[in-house]
């Protein structure tokens, strides 16, 4: 994975930033800005953002919402959660659980949700609520692809599914779990105590454009990396479950 966001900087002469370059430059104090029509919130503004934002226009570059599937950069709707078995269940995935090998979540009745709290493969997945803590997991991205598809989210995540003709999805996803990506998402937030990401503003966010030769390139160690995962997950419960029939088998 992180060879597959090295490439995907590369191909367009760029690197990603580490969290010390960031706050190498200063805090977001002391500037003035020519405001949009989105919002009046100086965070959205910030100098660091447009160094960003700037650093990738100055490259072949596109806006997310070029980049997906129309109508599907959204957040999911709320509902009521009923706890039920697992047979008549959504296994439901929180924002936490979302980075897990193996998320736990709740088992929430179909009955009480819609289709909306699932999402097809190749959907990435942003946190899309909490605060500004340097360490949480706010505004981090996760791609949806194997058993990972098979669960539910909750309304918190936003939604983000690339359209295969303009950029692979697993190539959007190697820009999107990078810290530049990361850093520009969180400085679009908007709120109070918690923050969210600021919709109109998500669907602006400037994205580097590889060629289709480097995108398929980084799509492919993507899709390999997770299907990789998956396997090995698989292989580890599986030896993990001759052990424990092998230490049951000497206590007998």
């Amino acid at each position: 994975m992180n060879e597959a966001t090295r490439l995907f900087f590369s191909s367009v002469g760029l690197s990603d930033i580490t969290q010390a370059e960031w706050h190498s430059w200063g805090s977001d104090t002391g500037f003035s800005s020519k405001v949009g029509v989105h919002s009046l919130r100086a965070l959205n503004y910030n100098q660091r953002f447009h160094r960003l934002a700037n650093r990738i226009k100055a490259t072949q570059w596109k806006p997310l919402e070029k980049l997906c599937l129309p109508g599907s950069i959204k957040r999911g709707g709320r509902y009521n959660r009923i706890d039920a078995e697992p047979e008549y269940s959504y296994h439901m995935i929180g924002q936490k659980e979302i980075f897990w090998l193996r998320p736990e979540g709740r088992w929430i009745a179909k009955s009480c949700v819609d289709d909306e709290v699932l999402v097809e493969p190749g959907t990435i997945l942003i946190a899309g609520a909490g605060t500004f803590g340097e360490f949480e997991l706010y505004c981090r991205s996760e791609f949806i692809l194997g058993k990972a598809a098979e669960r539910a989210y909750s309304e918190l995540f936003y939604r983000v599914i690339a359209d295969q003709e303009e950029m692979f999805q697993g190539c959007l996803f190697a820009f999107m779990r990078s810290e530049t990506a990361f850093r520009m998402i969180r400085s679009i937030s908007f709120g109070s105590k918690l923050q969210y990401p600021l919709l109109s503003l998500l669907h602006e966010l400037p994205i580097p454009y590889p060629t289709r030769d480097f995108q398929d390139e980084i799509n492919h160690l993507v899709i390999d990396a997770y299907k990789s995962r998956d396997l090995a997950i698989e292989l580890e419960d599986e030896a993990r479950t001759l052990v424990e029939r092998a230490i049951e088998g000497v206590g007998r």
